[in-house]
């Protein structure tokens, strides 16, 4: 997972500079200064592990090895589907900068914090609607996600909170 933090203005990722082209536009607040959006592959993953005792060896039952089962969902963003917004931002080296700092905020913060409130809520591609939705908060961004009943995709939404 990776936000794409080098986009060039173009008129297809900022045609309006309020809302990004990509992603849950419609959770953006009005007169957010800086917005990010991207529509992502998503899906659950299996993962088996071997299943442990207390003191860490393995169980085994009938000579193999039991293994557990685990499903963990998985954000694939897409480079070509991602848009940023400046809204209130509109100087390009403020801009810029803006970007980054908000671009790493969602890399190390916001994506793995939705990804675990996606696995929380056990949010399925076939999702739709309010109850589907999950967002998080802080140091003074929001991201918020949903599937829109899109059967294999998640849309995203990020911005900086006004104080």
């Amino acid at each position: 997972m990776s936000c794409d933090t080098n986009i060039e203005p173009t008129e297809r990722n900022t045609a309006d500079l309020t809302r990004p082209a990509w992603g849950l536009t419609a959770a953006i607040p009005e007169g957010a200064p800086l917005a990010w959006g991207a529509r992502a592959i998503y899906s659950w993953r299996e993962h088996k592990r071997p299943v442990t005792t207390a003191t860490g060896k393995h169980k085994i039952s009938r000579g193999q090895r039991l293994m557990s089962t685990t499903y963990e969902p998985v954000i694939e963003l897409l480079f070509d589907r991602q848009g940023w917004a400046s809204g209130t931002i509109i100087d390009g080296a403020a801009r810029l900068a803006a970007i980054k700092t908000m671009g790493a905020w969602i890399d190390k913060i916001g994506l793995p914090a939705i990804n675990a409130a996606c696995r929380k809520a056990s949010i399925q591609t076939t999702d739709d609607g309010p109850r589907a939705r999950v967002e998080f908060s802080s140091d003074g961004y929001t991201i918020a996600a949903c599937p829109n009943g899109s059967c294999g995709y998640l849309y995203l939404a990020a911005w900086k909170v006004t104080s």
